[in-house]
């Protein structure tokens, strides 16, 4: 930034700031119209899925090793007391 502050051009740094304002304002307004837009979007998306007679689950290997476990853990009294 001081490399660029240090042009020969007297306006340079106020152009710089000016800049920099702008590119501020305009996320800032990104940033309000993404709040304004998600809302109705996951409301709509939760009732599609809602509507809808699929549904896709996704586990990974960790949390499935994690249940067949805790499940084994479980039947383990129930597997010596038939054997």
């Amino acid at each position: 930034m001081n490399a660029a502050l240090s042009s020969d051009n007297p306006y340079h740094g106020q152009h710089i700031q000016q800049f920099c304002e702008y590119a501020d304002a305009v996320a800032d307004g990104a940033a309000e119209e993404v709040k304004r837009n998600i809302p109705p979007l996951v409301r709509d998306e939760v009732q599609k899925q809602m509507s809808s007679r699929k549904i896709e689950i996704e586990v990974d290997k960790q949390s499935v090793k994690k249940a067949q476990k805790a499940i084994d853990d479980l039947l383990l009294p129930l597997k010596r007391f038939f054997k």
